[in-house]
């Protein structure tokens, strides 16, 4: 059950999702943050507080953002929260807030981090948001999807986690094994269940 809205397609800005509820959008329906100052980690585009029961599906859905990383220094992911017994994506782009400039350590985001029992992702795309530092060191990535108490199924969809990247601006980087070592894995889920489907780590 619960309620279906059409999503005209424009720019939408952070939402919280509380009660069951399927978007169906519009070509271009975006839902987008950008917010100039706030407390880590930099807000979602889409939270969702649910009641504890319940879907929430997204139609034709698109989600991003842009991220300051001299007032922020990591990020929640895409779509991030809980309360519901479901999240469904259908024809869905969810891609972590990036960063557009950083300072010293600033770490990826998640595609999708989520306390629900299930993840069902139907010919759709999950992307994480790298890591980036102005320094030689680690700055850790994210997952595609994050959801370690969740099934996830994947049907004609694609998941990546981020990649480590921009390590430094000096003339010299770390080692490949501390670049891959802090590369996001493509998918945390407690059963993973995938159809025609790609997923990847950073």
């Amino acid at each position: 059950g619960g309620e279906t809205l059409h999503v005209p397609g424009r720019y939408w800005k952070q939402t919280i999702i509380t009660k069951p509820l399927t978007l169906i959008g519009e070509s271009g329906a975006t839902f987008y943050n950008e917010q100039e100052f706030g407390l880590d980690p930099f807000p979602a585009p889409i939270t969702l507080a649910g009641p504890g029961y319940g879907t929430v599906s997204l139609v034709n859905i698109n989600v991003e953002g842009r991220v300051d990383g001299h007032h922020y220094s990591s990020i929640g992911g895409g779509v991030v929260g809980g309360g519901f017994d479901a999240l469904e994506l259908h024809q869905s782009n969810v891609s972590a807030p990036w960063y557009w400039r950083w300072h010293l350590l600033c770490a990826g985001g998640p595609g999708i981090s989520v306390a629900v029992d299930r993840v069902l992702l139907v010919n759709s795309t999950v992307t994480a948001s790298a890591g980036k530092s102005d320094c030689c060191d680690w700055t850790p990535a994210a997952a595609g999807i994050d959801a370690p108490g969740s099934i996830v199924e994947l049907y004609g969809s694609i998941v990546t986690g981020a990649p480590f990247l921009d390590p430094c601006r000096r003339d010299f980087c770390p080692d490949q094994w501390v670049m891959d070592l802090s590369a996001g894995v493509g998918i945390r889920a407690r059963c993973l269940m995938a159809y025609g489907s790609l997923y990847s780590g950073g």
